[in-house]
């Protein structure tokens, strides 16, 4: 009738030490036994449901409406419907609890049981289990979903640390059990995995969260696990990497050239971020992501950024839509027949890449923040004194003492933030200049980053209600941090998206404009040029200068005033005689005038 996992036993007398070892092997925490309703059968039930229960399975029993359960079934009285909610409605059988207790940790699981402690982390399919027992270890590799890579491990830990077998073997049947119905590392895709923090990591969480300066605090802390300098870099990608509650997630994408310490800023705050939050790779075929599980609220990082069309479109639909889907062709398990059918998972992630190229796809671009790692002198310097640090006693110390500290803060501090509704009081006070059509883009994310700022502060603020909605405010701190991104590290600037020689014209161009206007009395901006006057000017070919002024027109920062066809000669001129990276961000309300308003409002 289309009930799964059915099996027979051999009589009222015939569950037998093979079905035991089975349901063993494949993990089965539940049995329903389903024997004739006549004497012989309600007390075989009696007799195999406390064998079950001994052997540590939650056990049900049900019967047939008659006598015999294949003749109900022939007859047609039984639905699928019907033995289902006489399962859900009859009591369950349970063991007695074994006294063990397993605690949740940051690297796994452990227990602590007649004088053997088990630390238990997953690795794959695979489980890493170190046994301490009376100050020796025992460290193996088990499959603790295989029968028979468990009994392996049992026989060869009781032989090298002189353990009762029987004793063992409950220890890891609990481990087995806790692991299937109770554990946080095998939850179901898009349920978040939540780790109970002790006292001292929730008051070492809490002190971080409420922290008047926490963004500070997080430079400094990353300066102690090694990584000196780019204040501003630092704080946006640890921004980023906590977005991944929110309702749209960022991506950032780090450029520089090789061993300039790009990768090194994206693992500083891996190490920062709890193992169950983040899905570190260096590569992945093109169907991975479709097919990954346990991805959705994670924070992704990619050592090197993809380059693999299929791969970038999966990621582009990630940051767009917030999920992935996938069309696939099926059989029908009723009816034998092949179908379609679309599945789709939930995927909000936040994303941090790292890339040494120079141009990046402007699909990938409009897509995500854009920061270069500082390549000055002055960091190189700073990176030289950091190195040798490490080997005087200053540098043992933050190894030894520091590092962990700041690691199970940040790691506490981020399991306890909690997705929450945010509003910003002062929006229609935002004044966002709309001189180019990028910033129907721009102003939504430059929302977005001030309402992150938030969310992570959220435990310094005051939860408010309206009509039974919970929510928090942003204040001005919140708006100074985002538009410190804003103006000094650029990251809604296009100048990073631009090509080198895109970016060289441009310049061309305003010393070209300056000494026309300054001939003919004009203003810099109203100074017309061709390409051929460009070619002139620069000494570069037609193909050069017709290439980077197309991009320089798609960005807004070049005018086509007429022309610029197939046919018709192009005259151009600049928006203003400025820096691509003033022309961005002028005329944006500052921190101060958004203070200056908050403080008008509450006189």
């Amino acid at each position: 009738v289309g009930i799964q996992n059915v099996s027979c036993i051999y009589g009222t007398n015939g569950l037998t030490d093979s079905h035991i070892t089975a349901m063993y092997e494949h993990l089965v925490p539940e049995v329903v036994l389903a024997l004739d309703n006549d004497e012989a059968g309600r007390k075989a039930a009696l007799n195999h449901r406390d064998q079950l229960v001994d052997e540590d399975r939650r056990v049900k029993i049900i019967f047939p409406e008659g006598k015999d359960w294949n003749e109900d079934l022939v007859s047609g009285k039984l639905s699928k419907e019907s033995i289902l909610a006489q399962i859900e409605k009859v009591e369950e059988q349970k063991p007695e609890p074994s006294g063990r207790v397993f605690r949740q940790t940051d690297t796994g699981i452990v227990l602590e049981y007649n004088n053997v402690r088990y630390e238990i982390q997953a690795e794959g399919i695979r489980f890493r289990i170190n046994c301490w027992y009376e100050g020796k270890l025992f460290v193996d590799m088990v499959n603790l979903y295989s029968a028979k890579s468990r009994q392996t491990f049992i026989n060869t830990l009781t032989e090298e640390l002189c353990l009762e077998r029987a004793s063992i073997k409950n220890d890891i049947q609990e481990l087995v059990k806790y692991l299937l119905t109770e554990s946080k590392v095998d939850k179901k895709e898009g349920k978040s995995d939540e780790i109970e923090l002790t006292e001292s990591e929730k008051q070492a969480g809490l002190e971080l969260l409420q922290d008047p300066q926490i963004f500070e605090r997080i430079v400094k802390d990353m300066d102690v696990l090694g990584y000196v300098g780019e204040e501003l870099n630092k704080v946006l990608v640890y921004i980023v990497s906590r977005s991944c509650q929110l309702a749209s997630p960022f991506s950032v994408i780090v450029t520089s050239q090789s061993a300039s310490g790009k990768s090194a800023l994206v693992e500083t705050v891996e190490d920062l971020t709890p193992k169950e939050r983040l899905m570190a790779v260096s590569s992945f075929t093109d169907q991975a992501l479709n097919y990954a599980k346990n991805i959705n609220r994670k924070f992704l990082t990619i050592s090197e950024m993809m380059h693999k069309e299929e791969i970038e479109y999966q990621l582009r639909d990630i940051q767009s839509k917030h999920k992935l889907s996938r069309m696939l062709t099926m059989k029908d398990l009723k009816t034998g027949m092949m179908e379609s059918k679309q599945i789709e998972t939930e995927a909000y992630i936040s994303i941090a890449m790292t890339t040494t190229s120079t141009e990046i796809n402007q699909e990938n671009a409009s897509r995500c923040f854009i920061i270069q790692v500082d390549e000055s002198v002055e960091q190189t310097a700073r990176i030289l004194r950091e190195q040798k640090k490490k080997f005087k006693l200053e540098g043992l110390e933050d190894t030894e003492d520091r590092q962990p500290a700041v690691i199970q803060a940040h790691h506490a501090a981020a399991r306890m933030l909690r997705p929450v509704s945010i509003l910003i009081p002062y929006v229609d006070a935002i004044h966002y200049p709309a001189r180019f059509m990028r910033v129907r883009r721009d102003h939504i994310r430059f929302l977005y980053l001030i309402a992150a700022v938030c969310h992570i502060r959220q435990y310094q603020k005051d939860m408010k209600n309206h009509k039974g909605m919970n929510y928090i405010e942003a204040d001005a701190y919140d708006y100074r941090v985002a538009y410190q991104q804003l103006t000094e590290n650029k990251i809604l600037s296009n100048v990073s998206e631009l090509p080198r020689g895109a970016r060289d014209l441009y310049e061309y161009m305003r010393e070209y404009a300056r000494e026309k206007a300054e001939s003919s009395r004009l203003a810099v901006n109203e100074v017309t040029m061709t390409q051929r006057n460009l070619r002139e000017y620069t000494g570069f070919g037609q193909m050069w200068v017709k290439r980077h002024i197309r991009i320089l027109v798609d960005y807004e920062y070049v005018l086509c005033i007429r022309g610029g066809s197939a046919r018709a000669k192009g005259y151009y001129k600049l928006l203003a005689d400025e820096p691509i990276e003033k022309i961005d961000t002028d005329g944006i309300t500052t921190p101060k005038e958004i203070e200056a308003i908050i403080c008008k409002k509450f006189e």
